[in-house]
Formats: structure tokens, C-alpha cells, sequence
């Protein structure tokens, strides 16, 4: 994470001294002794700040996938399952939460907080899936399908 945090400072710093010289900015290269990435080269022939920013895009991607692949190597179907069922459940006690609210009247402070607490934490299993989702789809993460013929009803 840290490089990643090195890489978006470079970016303010690049775009920062190219605002004050107008002119291609030569910097240092970015840290990624532990990567194996290709490192992105900051010297007098840095790219315009358009191919600089779709260089970092790209480099974020990467570093992406490397770190995913690093931190869950694999899920199985029975997992992701289990998760949209979470997903589903904090969408519906929100929402049983919202009707149960507004047949009540004048809100108290304690009933408006619980509603917010539910609201978060479907937002974030929310937001969990449809990053996973993605993160499925860009092959940064691999399903174990292997015995998905199991049983895909809902429990």
C-alpha cells in the first residue's frame, strides 16, 4: 500500500512542478524493489501528463492484481455465494428497517441511528461485492468452481 501511496504523491508532485516550469519535469524513478513490475521512468523524456496518468492507471492495475492475488489466492464458488447471500440479508433488514421507521411516526435519535447503522453496513457489503465482482471479472482473482454443481440454493 505503501507504494501505491508513493506513486499518487508522485503524481501531485508531477503535476505540481509541471504547473510552476511548463515543461517536461524530471523526477526520480518510482520504489518498487519488490515488485515485479516494470518501473515507470520520471527523467527528461517523461511522457505529457496524459501518458504519465495512464501509465500510473496501468501501474494501478497491475499493483492491483499483484496485491489481490497476493492477499486471497483463490475463492471457491461456496464463498462468493455466501457473500451475496450477506449482501442480500443487510439489504433486506435495511429496508424491513426503513418501512418499520417511517409507520412510526416522529423519529427518535435512537431509531435513526440504528437505520444509519444498517444503511453503512449494506452500503459496504455492497460496495465489497461490486469491487469483487470486478476484481472476478478482471481474472485479478481466482473462483475454484470445483464442485459448483453443489447445491445453489438459498439457505
Amino acid at each position: 500500500m505503501a507504494l501505491v501511496d508513493s506513486a499518487i504523491e508522485q503524481i501531485g508532485s508531477f503535476r505540481a512542478k509541471h504547473r510552476l516550469r511548463g515543461a517536461q519535469v524530471p523526477a526520480p524513478m518510482v520504489e518498487r524493489s519488490a515488485w515485479p513490475l516494470k518501473p515507470i521512468p520520471l527523467d527528461d523524456t517523461a511522457p505529457s501528463p496524459a501518458e504519465f496518468l495512464e501509465e500510473m492507471d496501468a501501474y494501478a492495475r497491475q499493483a492491483a492484481r499483484h496485491e489481490s492475488m497476493e492477499a486471497v489466492v483463490q475463492l471457491r464458488s461456496s464463498e462468493v455465494r455466501a457473500l451475496v447471500r450477506q449482501v442480500a440479508k443487510s439489504k433486506g433488514r435495511y429496508l424491513a428497517a426503513f418501512v418499520e421507521f417511517a409507520n412510526h411516526g416522529p423519529a427518535n435519535d435512537a431509531a435513526v441511528g440504528e437505520l444509519h447503522r444498517l444503511r453503512l453496513r449494506y452500503e459496504e457489503l455492497s460496495a465489497g461485492m461490486a469491487q469483487l465482482r470486478d476484481m472476478i471479472f478482471e481474472g485479478q482473482i481466482a473462483i475454484d468452481v470445483r464442485g459448483s454443481s453443489e447445491s445453489h440454493q438459498m439457505r
